[in-house]
C-alpha cells in the first residue's frame, strides 16, 4: 500500500462520515477525483447533464472540507451568464488598475 492509497482511504473515511446517505462507489470516486483536481488547480468547472449528481458531489466535498476545519469557497454560477472578465478579473488599460472577478472573491 503506497502513500496515495493511504491518503485516499483516510479521505474516503472522512467523506463517509460527512454523508448522511449511502453512496454508490461511483459517486465516492467522483468526489475523490474532484478533490484530486482541486489539489492541482485553483478552480474547476463541474459540468454535466441534469440529475447526474453535480451539486451533490461538490456539496459533499465542501462539507467534508468544513468538517476538516478548512474554509472552502464554492461559487455556483451559470458560466453563460457572465463574461470572462467578470469571472476572472480584468486590468484597466488606461489606469493599469486591476478589478477582481467573481472567482477571486
Amino acid at each position: 500500500m503506497n502513500s496515495v492509497d493511504i491518503y485516499d482511504a483516510c479521505f474516503e473515511h472522512l467523506l463517509c462520515e460527512t454523508l448522511t446517505v449511502t453512496l454508490f462507489d461511483l459517486c465516492l470516486l467522483q468526489i475523490v477525483q474532484l478533490q484530486e483536481l482541486l489539489d492541482v488547480r485553483h478552480s474547476v468547472f463541474v459540468l454535466g447533464f441534469a440529475g447526474v449528481g453535480k451539486s451533490k458531489v461538490w456539496g459533499t466535498l465542501n462539507r467534508t472540507y468544513k468538517n476538516q476545519g478548512k474554509k472552502p469557497s464554492a461559487i455556483d454560477l451559470d458560466p453563460k451568464a457572465v463574461t470572462n472578465n467578470e469571472l476572472f478579473g480584468i486590468i484597466n488599460p488606461s489606469t493599469r488598475e486591476w478589478k477582481d472577478g467573481k472567482s477571486v472573491k
